[in-house]
């Protein structure tokens, strides 16, 4: 069985490489949204962003803020560090399908706990608050165990199971 390295090795990162996939984002950001936009969503002034090209760096919170732009705004910081950021809800296409039941598992209950905002009903509100891959998931968390209880079914009643587990509609 292959080893699967689940704590990735953080490549190393001069000061001067960091600054150069730095300036990289924040060239790319200026490109698409323009310097004005760019400087407001740094919280910095037209002058303190052209100081970057220069050598300074801005706090990280002023340079993480070009998420707000752009979810891969910072790609080339992450590259350099042979990384990169996905949402913490996020399931790898490579992992069990038992995971996505587990996320479905807690969203329905969290919707369903009688503290949230329709009790023990889901409201309209929670469920516009699933993204379409979230709802997709349960889609394919139904047509799952529908295959389950069809091979179950063939199995008892003596049949050679005839069924197909609908996994190709992953999210």
């Amino acid at each position: 069985m292959a080893e699967s390295n689940v704590v990735q090795q953080i490549s190393q990162c001069s000061e001067e490489q960091f600054h150069a996939c730095m300036m990289e984002a924040v060239i790319r950001q200026i490109r698409r949204h323009g310097k004005d936009t760019v400087a407001r969503t740094m919280s910095l002034s037209k002058r303190q962003l052209d100081n970057l090209s220069h050598g300074s760096f801005p706090r990280p919170d002023r340079l993480w803020s070009l998420l707000a732009l752009d979810t891969d705004a910072l790609d080339p910081i992450d590259r350099a560090f042979g990384q990169r950021r996905v949402p913490r809800e996020a399931t790898c296409s490579t992992d069990p399908f038992s995971s996505k039941v587990a996320v479905m598992l807690s969203k329905l209950i969290e919707m369903e706990h009688p503290g949230s905002d329709g009790g023990s009903e889901i409201t309209t509100a929670e469920l516009l608050g699933l993204d379409k891959s979230e709802l997709r998931t349960m889609r394919i968390v139904v047509n799952r165990f529908a295959g389950l209880l069809e091979k179950l079914d063939a199995y008892r009643e003596g049949k050679p199971p005839h069924f197909t587990v609908h996994q190709s509609e992953a999210a």
